[in-house]
């Protein structure tokens, strides 16, 4: 039998269809045709007709009828054999908005969604790709129908946006530099919806932000990335120096780099620091993929070591830095290094099967290929003991004097 929880719960399945009439009408301007709704009526076969009585009072005490809001009854006349003439419901209709929002309370969310998209409306005209608009919608509909959120939330978010999409060079600004009255905490808060909604008005089939830096997406300003070195030579004061990339590439043009005959990329910092170099020679803090920013056609030219992890990543890294700089020999990557300290190897991650390693030398082709027959296929740097790196750089050092 038909109850007014019955009415309600399917009226409350109706909400998505509902939510996409308002975004419809307010972001599109099309009518709204989703009402009057309409819920099938009771078709249960006649039986016990005096307790059916008894539910119909149910219903009916909590209709249009009786309150002034909600669903309204349609009833149909119908012969019984028993009973003669009797009224059944044919069907329940929703005739209005406020009705039903009355039934299904969710005037509050609504107004909070009317109020969201009446502020980012201005963001949505000529859109080239309105899917991905609408992706976004119903991806975010918990934020946008967020009570909480007022209009003052929404008109920060679209402030933003509409400065990122209008402001010609972005990238000359940091974040807290952004010339608008918002604070930066707001927007780093809320970095991922400014993300995922840009990118969808950008008319990116993505628009997810996992992942993502809101000073990448817009385009900003991004702190340097420094290098460090150290350097042992007399003329040299200062123990350790860290200098943004674009400096480094011309560091011969500052600093009087002469003297320096061998630099050394490590990829750990731990090893970095403890790396024993002497007179004339340099240590590079790769920092692992970072290596990559190492540039500068002053290194070239000089004896470049590349030491890594024992491991495909390390490897991989080898064979890009080796890329840029095409005289790179390795340092301890060897087989009989890992054969050394294998006890202290564990299962590492693999790298991507479209990683190149077309830049590796035969004895790393080794190593790469013993690695990856190991289940222990990781060696960390920093497991290669102090002294046998001194012992290994001494013998380098007398083949090259």
């Amino acid at each position: 039998m038909l109850q007014s929880s019955d009415i309600r719960k399917k009226a409350l399945n109706k909400w998505p269809q509902y939510r996409r009439s308002v975004v419809s009408t307010i972001i599109y301007g099309e009518n709204n045709t989703f009402f009057p709704l309409k819920i099938e009526g009771d078709r249960t076969p006649l039986r016990e007709w005096e307790g059916m009585i008894d539910e119909y009072k149910e219903i009916t005490s909590s209709s249009k009828e009786k309150l002034g809001k909600g669903y309204s009854i349609v009833w149909d006349e119908r012969k019984t054999r028993e009973k003669g003439i009797q009224s059944f419901i044919k069907e329940i209709t929703i005739d209005t908005e406020e009705d039903y929002l009355f039934l299904t309370e969710g005037k509050s969310k609504t107004e909070a969604l009317k109020n969201s998209l009446s502020v980012l409306s201005s963001l949505f005209i000529s859109l080239s790709s309105p899917s991905f608009l609408i992706r976004w919608i119903e991806k975010n509909t918990k934020e946008l129908e967020n009570t909480q959120k007022d209009k003052e939330y929404w008109k920060k978010i679209s402030s933003v946006i509409k400065w990122a999409f209008m402001t010609e060079d972005t990238s000359s600004y940091y974040l807290r530099e952004i010339p608008l009255p918002i604070h930066t905490k707001f927007i780093e808060n809320n970095s991922s919806t400014i993300i995922t909604l840009f990118r969808a008005l950008k008319g990116e089939e993505d628009i997810k932000s996992g992942g993502l830096d809101i000073n990448d997406v817009l385009n900003l300003k991004k702190k340097p990335i420094l290098i460090r070195f150290r350097i042992n030579h007399s003329s040299f004061i200062y123990k350790e120096m860290a200098v943004d990339s674009s400096s480094f590439s011309i560091l011969d043009t500052t600093m009087d780099l002469s003297h320096i005959k061998r630099i050394f990329v490590i990829e750990n910092e731990a090893v970095y620091l403890s790396f024993p170099i002497i007179e004339g020679e340099m240590v590079i803090f790769g920092s692992g993929f970072k290596s990559k920013i190492i540039k500068g056609s002053w290194i070239d030219g000089r004896e470049v070591y590349y030491f890594g992890d024992l491991d495909e990543h390390g490897l991989f890294i080898l064979s890009l830095f080796r890329s840029m700089h095409r005289g790179t020999k390795s340092f301890l990557m060897d087989e009989k290094t890992y054969s050394t300290f294998s006890n202290y190897a564990v299962k590492g991650e693999k790298v991507d099967e479209n990683a190149s390693f077309s830049f590796l030398y035969e004895e790393e082709k080794t190593l790469l290929s013993l690695l990856r027959s190991k289940n222990e296929n990781r060696l960390e740097q920093e497991r290669i003991d102090q002294e046998y790196i001194k012992l290994h750089l001494s013998r380098l050092r007398d083949n090259n004097e």
